[in-house]
């Protein structure tokens, strides 16, 4: 379990970590609670983005996301090489085995340079839902991206043996400012 967790963990925080954002291309996160993501059998809560990555020496914008698969338990990564900013339509593979809840929350700063967590797990970088300010006190319009995600995933074992554990990380944005 744990190191099923470890490398699910490893794995979001490397992408999340490159997510960027555009309003005048398109290029948004996206988070959605449960029961309002884009993905069909999705049963927990969903992030889309889009992130910069390696190919053939140069960089390509990419889309990325995350969904459970609640008929089996799955963790489901999507990953789309030539972008439409859409994400409905990406090409998914299995990433976990046993996961059995997967949650997402958004942080960013508000008028006090305060940390603020979302009362839910929606984001979407295009609208101005949030009091977002940057690093500088200057407020977001629209709130681009989060400055930080927190990511919990709940695992279980694969013979029953062990309580499911709950595992959990904070990434921070590095592009949000």
């Amino acid at each position: 379990m744990i190191q099923n967790a470890r490398i699910i963990l490893e794995q979001m925080t490397r992408e999340l970590q490159g997510a960027v954002f555009n309003q005048n291309t398109g290029i948004a996160l996206r988070g959605y609670e449960t029961g309002s993501g884009i993905k069909s059998g999705s049963t927990k809560d969903e992030i889309h983005f889009v992130v910069a990555v390696p190919n053939s020496g140069r960089w390509d914008l990419c889309e990325a996301g995350y969904w459970l698969r609640g008929a089996n338990n799955t963790l489901m990564r999507c990953f789309e090489v030539n972008p439409d900013f859409n994400f409905a339509n990406n090409t998914s593979s299995e990433l976990g085995y046993n996961i059995t809840d997967l949650q997402f929350f958004y942080y960013y700063r508000d008028n006090a340079l305060n940390w603020v967590r979302t009362p839910n797990a929606n984001w979407n970088s295009n609208q101005d839902i949030v009091s977002n300010y940057d690093a500088n006190g200057i407020q977001r319009n629209p709130d681009g991206l989060p400055d930080m995600v927190e990511v919990r995933l709940t695992v279980r074992d694969d013979l029953g043996r062990e309580q499911p554990r709950e595992f959990s990380t904070f990434i921070y944005l590095k592009n949000s400012n």
